[in-house]
C-alpha cells in the first residue's frame, strides 16, 4: 500500500489514503490554491495493453460524464510519470457499510436500495456502466442524497478494442462480481444489477455468500438457501437482479425500485445489518455464575448436553421485545406500511391511475394535507403506475418541500409552525437524516424561549439602580439571539434597553460626566448598533467629540489597567471597557484599536489553555468577562460553542462507560450482539480514542474472558475453553502469557 508521501502533485496537498485497489487508489486531498477538498483516483497504466495510444488515454480519463447526482463530478484529470489522476468532487457522508454496521430498519434499508436502482437506472440509461458496485462505493451524504463511487470510465465511441481495457476492470470486488464479469473483466448492466444483488444478500443475511460456489449454486434452483425466513419475499426480488432464468425483467433498471416495495408485505420489521464476529450462546450463563453450576449442584454431563435455564429465558425475552415492536409499528406508525400490490400485478385501467394522480396532485397543493396523507396519495399512485418516474420525483419532492417549509419557518421566526411540521416530519420519516439539524435548531429556539421569559420577568422589576440590571440583559438577550438568531423578542428588548442607555448618556452628558457618557454610549451601541443612527443620539455624540480632551484621561486609566493586568476584569474596572468607550467616540482611535485587538488576543489564548487543560468553567466564565467588556459575540461564539460539544461529549462517554460497568457486572462481555460490554467500549474508543478508563475496562473483560477459558479447561471443555480464549485475546492481542496459552491448547 502507497503511503502518503509516495504520491506528490504539483498543487495538492495529499492527507489521506481512503482505499486502494488493484489498479486504483483514491486519496483525499486538498486544492492548495482554491482551498477545497477534493478526492484523487490514481490509476496504474501499466495494467493497460502498450497498443492503447495516449491520445486514446487523455480522452479515455478524461471522461466520466455521468449523469448529475449520481456520482461525484470530475474536476480535472492529469498525467505524471506512468500514473494517471482524476480529480472528482468530494462527497461528505457516509457509506453503506457503516450504515448496515450500526444497523438500519427494513424501511429505511428499502428506500435506500430504491434511490440506488434509480440512480443506477440513470446510469445505464446514458449508455454506462459503474463496474464496482460495493457498500463502500455507496454514500449517503448530509443532505440526504445517494452517490455512487469509483464507478468505470466513459469508453463509448472510443477508437479501443475492448481486450486491451480488460485489466483496467481487474480492481473491481470480487466478491461482488458476477462470474462473466471475473472472465472478460468488461462491466454490464448484468453485472452491476448482480452486484446489487450481493450487495443486498449480504445486508439480509449478515455474509457474503461463499466465493468457493460455483454460479449454479450460488443462483440456480431458486436462490439462494441461506436467505432468513423473515426475509424470504426477497427472493423474486434478486432472482431477477441475478438473471435467474424465468425471472428475467424487461422493465429497465431504475423500474425496479418499483417492485422493491413490495418486499415491506412479507417482511418483519426490524433492522438490517452485517455481522461483525460470532458470539458464544453460552456466554451470558457461562460469565454469570459458575461454570457448570445448576441448582446449586456440579454437573458433570457432556457439554453437548447441557441446558441453559438463563439462556432459555434470554431468548424468550427477546422473542416478546421483537412482538412488541412488531405491534408497535401496526399501531402507530401504519403510515410507513405501503400499499397492497394486488393492482400493480393484476394492472390497472388508465381511468384508475389518471384518478390517482388527479387525487395526489389535489392533495400535494392543499395547505391543510398533513405530510402522512400526501405521500400516501403518492404511494398509492406508484403502485398503479409503477414505470412512470414522475410518481417517484413527486414523492421525493413532497418530503424536500416538507423539510424545506420547516427550514424557512425556523429562519423566519415562526417557531410554533415549525415545531407541528417537524413533529409530523419525524413521525413519517424518522430516519431522515435532514431532520436532525432542524430538530436541534427547535431546541436552541425552545432553550431561547425560555431564557427570554425569565430576562423579560427580570426587567419587569426595574429599580431605580438599574444599570447593572441593564448590562446583564445584554447579556441574557444576546445569549437569547445567539441560539435563535431571528428571535424579534430579544431584538425588541434589546432596543429597548439601547435607548434606555442613550436616555442616560443624555443625563449624564447634562451632568458633565464624559467618563459615564461615554459607557452608557458603548452599552447602548452594544445592546443595538443602530441605535447609533437616531438623531438625538448624534447630536450628543457631535457634542462629546468636542469634549476630545478627556478622551486622553480615559485611556491614561485604560493603560493603567493594562499595566496591572486588568484587562477584562473586574466590571466597569477594566482596559477593554474603557479602551471600547473610547472607540464609541472615536472609532478610528488607533490606540485604543490597538489595545483591544492584544486584549481580545491574550483573552482567547487564555480561553484556548484552559480549555486544553479541561477547565471548561473557568474558561466559560472568562468568555463572559470578555463579553461584558465589550468584545463581540461573533468572536466568542466559537469557544461558547466548543465547550458545549466538549461537554456533551464528555456526557455521552460518560454515559457510555457507566453502561459498560454494568455489562461487565451482569457478565454481558461480547455478548449478546449490539448490547455487550465489549461493543460499548469499542464505541468509546472511537469517540475518545485516548481514553484511560476504555484501555483499563477492556483489560478487565479479557481477564474475566481468560478466567471463564481456564475454568472450562480444567473441567474438560477444551474446545469451549479455546474460544473463550481466543475472545480475549482479540481483545488484548499483544499478551505473551495467553499467545503461548493458545499454542499449548491448540497442540
Amino acid at each position: 500500500m502507497l503511503e502518503k508521501n509516495e504520491i506528490e502533485i504539483p498543487g495538492f496537498s495529499v492527507r489521506r489514503l481512503i482505499r486502494s485497489e488493484t489498479v486504483y487508489q483514491v486519496w483525499e486531498a486538498l486544492n492548495v490554491a482554491a482551498d477545497l477538498k477534493v478526492a484523487i483516483k490514481s490509476i496504474d497504466l501499466s495494467l493497460l495493453s502498450e497498443e492503447v495510444e495516449d491520445s486514446v488515454l487523455d480522452q479515455l480519463f478524461a471522461r466520466q460524464d455521468y449523469p448529475d447526482s449520481v456520482g461525484p463530478k470530475l474536476l480535472d484529470s492529469l498525467r505524471i510519470e506512468g500514473q494517471y489522476y482524476q480529480i472528482f468532487e468530494y462527497i461528505d457522508g457516509v457509506n453503506l457499510r457503516d450504515l448496515l454496521y450500526q444497523g438500519i430498519s427494513i424501511a429505511v434499508f428499502n428506500d435506500l436500495i430504491s434511490h440506488v436502482l434509480r440512480a443506477l437506472g440513470r446510469l445505464h440509461d446514458a449508455g454506462l456502466f459503474h463496474g464496482d458496485l460495493t457498500p463502500e462505493n455507496i454514500v449517503v451524504d448530509d443532505d440526504g442524497e445517494v452517490f455512487l463511487l469509483d464507478g468505470a470510465p466513459d469508453v463509448r465511441s472510443l477508437d479501443i478494442k475492448a481486450e486491451s481495457l480488460g485489466n483496467l476492470f481487474k480492481g473491481a470486488t470480487s466478491s461482488y462480481a458476477s462470474p462473466q464479469f471475473k472472465t472478460d473483466c468488461l462491466p454490464t448492466v448484468e453485472s452491476d444489477r448482480f452486484s446489487l444483488g450481493i450487495l443486498i444478500l449480504e445486508a439480509l443475511t449478515g455474509d457474503l455468500p461463499s466465493s468457493e460456489l460455483s454460479s449454479d449454486q450460488r443462483i440456480g434452483g431458486g436462490g439462494f438457501s441461506r436467505l432468513p425466513e423473515q426475509f424470504k419475499g426477497y427472493q423474486g426480488f434478486l432472482d431477477t437482479l441475478f438473471g435467474v432464468e424465468g425471472n428475467a425483467e424487461s422493465k429497465g433498471t431504475s423500474g425496479l425500485a418499483s417492485g422493491l416495495s413490495a418486499q415491506m408485505m412479507d417482511t418483519e420489521p426490524g433492522e438490517v445489518r452485517i455481522n461483525t464476529a460470532p458470539v458464544s450462546e453460552e456466554e451470558i450463563r457461562l460469565l454469570g455464575a459458575s461454570l457448570f453450576e445448576m441448582n446449586n449442584e456440579v454437573r458433570t454431563a457432556s457439554p453437548n448436553k447441557r441446558v441453559s435455564v438463563q439462556s432459555t429465558g434470554w431468548i424468550m425475552s427477546l422473542v416478546g421485545i421483537i412482538l412488541i415492536g412488531f405491534a408497535w409499528v401496526i399501531s402507530f406508525r401504519a403510515d410507513l406500511i405501503p400499499e397492497p400490490i394486488d393492482s400493480w400485478v393484476l394492472g390497472n385501467s388508465n381511468a384508475e391511475t389518471e384518478a390517482a394522480r388527479i387525487e395526489a396532485q389535489s392533495l400535494r397543493e392543499d395547505p391543510n394535507q398533513g405530510l402522512s396523507t400526501k405521500l400516501a396519495a403518492y404511494n398509492r399512485l406508484i403502485n398503479l403506475a409503477p414505470d412512470d418516474p414522475k410518481g417517484y420525483e413527486d414523492l421525493e419532492s413532497i418530503k424536500s418541500e416538507w423539510i424545506a417549509s420547516i427550514n424557512q419557518a425556523l429562519s423566519e421566526g415562526r417557531y410554533s409552525f415549525a415545531e407541528a411540521r417537524l413533529e409530523e416530519a419525524e413521525a413519517v420519516l424518522p430516519q431522515d437524516p435532514r431532520l436532525i439539524g432542524l430538530s436541534i435548531g427547535l431546541q436552541n429556539w425552545q432553550r431561547a424561549e425560555s431564557l427570554f421569559e425569565a430576562s423579560r420577568e427580570r426587567r419587569l422589576g426595574f429599580v431605580d439602580d438599574e444599570v447593572p440590571l441593564l448590562n446583564s440583559l445584554i447579556a441574557s438577550y444576546q445569549n437569547v439571539l445567539r441560539l435563535a438568531p431571528n428571535h424579534q423578542g430579544a431584538v425588541r428588548e434589546l432596543n429597548l434597553i439601547a435607548v434606555r442607555f442613550s436616555i442616560l448618556a443624555r443625563e449624564a452628558f447634562d451632568s458633565k460626566d464624559l467618563s459615564t457618557t461615554l459607557n452608557y454610549l458603548e452599552r447602548a451601541q452594544s445592546a443595538d448598533p443602530s441605535v447609533l443612527a437616531l438623531s438625538d443620539v448624534k447630536e450628543l455624540l457631535f457634542q462629546t467629540r468636542e469634549l476630545t480632551a478627556t478622551i486622553q484621561s480615559i485611556l491614561d486609566e485604560a493603560q493603567f489597567y493594562f499595566s496591572q493586568g486588568q484587562l477584562v476584569s473586574p466590571a466597569e474596572e477594566n482596559a477593554l471597557n474603557l479602551y471600547n468607550q473610547v472607540l464609541v467616540v472615536d472609532p478610528n482611535n488607533i490606540v485604543s484599536k490597538q489595545k483591544v485587538s492584544t486584549i481580545i488576543e491574550s483573552s482567547i489564548s487564555l480561553v484556548e489553555s484552559r480549555i486544553l487543560q479541561g477547565d471548561l468553567n473557568q474558561a466559560e466564565d472568562l468568555l463572559n468577562e470578555i463579553l461584558g467588556a465589550g468584545a463581540s459575540l461573533d468572536v466568542i461564539r466559537p469557544y461558547l460553542i466548543e465547550i458545549s460539544e466538549i461537554r456533551e461529549k464528555t456526557a455521552l462517554v460518560n454515559q457510555r462507560l457507566d453502561r459498560a460497568r454494568l455489562l461487565i457486572n451482569k457478565g454481558y462481555i461480547t455478548q449478546p450482539p449490539r448490547n455487550n460490554a465489549v461493543a460499548a467500549l469499542r464505541e468509546v474508543e472511537r469517540i475518545d480514542p485516548d481514553n484511560v478508563d476504555v484501555r483499563l475496562l477492556l483489560e478487565e473483560c479479557s481477564i474475566l474472558l481468560v478466567t471463564v477459558a481456564r475454568d472450562a479447561r480444567k473441567h474438560g471443555y477444551k474446545e469451549l475453553a479455546l474460544k473463550y480464549l481466543e475472545l480475549a485475546i482479540r481483545i488484548k492481542p499483544n499478551e505473551e502469557d495467553w499467545l503461548a496459552m493458545r499454542a499449548a491448547w491448540s497442540t
